[in-house]
């Protein structure tokens, strides 16, 4: 049997640093650690990471949230990094798992303050593009546990033209004045 030069030049270059008794080199310092998506970000990007919920369809055809990590270019406030992760969505393997997106991927946050432990936003038209129940609930719930996962937060309000948001989804259901994860009904907190 004949083997290509080149076969066989990689096949010494491979084997020797398999059976050298020198320890292996390891990449270069934080690289092997990071997540991937930390590798592709630009050079001297401030990172963290934030927790989101995304919506689930489990395998009885009932909805649920689940919890994701991401490592994200940080903007220095935790709650914009958060609310705009969710808003990206699921990438394609979550898509693939039964992940879905919570909002429209192009809807605009249009404000986002934390007063006293309440977290207000208003969200553009993207927020009327949530259809369907319990779907849109979930969406809101999603919202609840995605921005309080942000240190100081305890609580979300909808806000729209600087009042309240009364209802949301379609068809509409009515919001809370304030959500918490202690408000959340047993059928939308976070799957385990």
């Amino acid at each position: 049997m004949k083997i290509a030069p080149a076969c066989l030049a990689l096949f010494v270059v491979v084997g020797c640093g398999l059976l050298s008794d020198r320890p292996a080199q390891s990449a270069p310092p934080g690289f092997a650690t990071q997540p991937r998506a930390a590798r592709n970000l630009p050079a001297g990007a401030q990172v963290a990471e934030v927790v989101i919920y995304l919506p689930r369809l489990l395998d009885d055809a009932s909805l649920t949230l689940q919890r994701v990590t991401r490592t994200v270019v940080t903007s220095g406030d935790p709650s914009r990094d958060a609310l705009e992760t969710l808003i990206r969505g699921p990438n394609g393997q979550e898509r693939a798992e039964g992940l879905y997106p919570a909002l429209d991927p192009h809807t605009q946050v249009l404000g986002l303050t934390v007063e006293a432990g309440t977290a207000s936003v208003e969200l553009d038209e993207g927020l009327r593009r949530v259809h369907g129940r319990p779907f849109s609930e979930l969406v809101y719930w999603s919202m609840v546990y995605t921005l309080t996962e942000a240190p100081g937060v305890r609580g979300v309000r909808l806000v729209r033209g600087g009042g309240p948001l009364a209802s949301m989804g379609d068809p509409a259901f009515e919001l809370p004045a304030e959500g918490t994860r202690d408000s959340a009904p047993s059928w939308a907190r976070p799957w385990q």
